[in-house]
Parts: C-alpha cells; sequence; structure tokens
C-alpha cells in the first residue's frame, strides 16, 4: 500500500528532512533561474517556445526540469539572443578555465577549448 507523502516525511530523521529541504530548495532555484532569466530578456514562454521550435508546454516542462543537458541549455540561452560561457575557478586561485564555445564535439574543437586554460601569475613569494 502506498504511504502518503506527510507519512513518509514523518518518519525520517531530522537531519534527512534537512537534506530533503535544501535539495528541493536547490532545485526550486535551479528552476526559477531559467524562468527568471526568460522573463529578464521580456520574453513569453510562448514567444521563446516559437524561436526555439517547440510548444508552449514543452518549454514549461523544460524550464520547470531539475536537471538540464548543457546543450540544451546552450540552445535555450541562443534562442533569448544569448551566448553561454561557463567559468571555471579553483579554490586554490591558480588557475581559470573560460569554455567560450561550448560546441566542443570534434577533437578540434576540444582541442582549442584546452587552449583557453588561462594561468594566474603565481604570487611572489619574495620579500
Amino acid at each position: 500500500m502506498a504511504q502518503s507523502l506527510d507519512t513518509l516525511r514523518a518518519s525520517l530523521s531530522i537531519d534527512e528532512r534537512a537534506e530533503v529541504d535544501a535539495e528541493k530548495a536547490r532545485m526550486r532555484a535551479e528552476i526559477s533561474a531559467l524562468r527568471r532569466l526568460r522573463m529578464a530578456r521580456d520574453l513569453t514562454q510562448t514567444q521563446l517556445a516559437d524561436v526555439l521550435g517547440m510548444t508552449q508546454g514543452e518549454l514549461s516542462r523544460l524550464e520547470a526540469r531539475s536537471d538540464i543537458m548543457l546543450s540544451t541549455l546552450r540552445r535555450v540561452i541562443q534562442g533569448m539572443g544569448g551566448k553561454m560561457e561557463i567559468h571555471v575557478l579553483f579554490d586554490d586561485g591558480d588557475d581559470e578555465l573560460v569554455l567560450a564555445s561550448l560546441e566542443a564535439e570534434s577533437e578540434e574543437n576540444l582541442g582549442s577549448l584546452r587552449k583557453r586554460v588561462r594561468h594566474k601569475p603565481q604570487k611572489s613569494t619574495a620579500a
């Protein structure tokens, strides 16, 4: 017999409930990010869906996903007239990787992405 969500939630420990709540908040933030971006561009779902060649309902479901492929996100960003870049920053601050083109589907394109790794100058230890 199926349990209600309330019954299942009540069976979780305090730590497990906190994990569920944190994941739910993270997912909501991700979901709203794509929607907020579209709205900031002053586009309706119908307008953007037309540009992307999909229905408004399909775009609505896309915006509601908790996870999205980078290629799909790139397509949506391009549909809004934008260009997507990914900046990877490392905690040690030594390297920054900028993926300016996410269309790296060939070995040639991957090679050009690898060349875009920029090394920050080492901090001088001289006094």
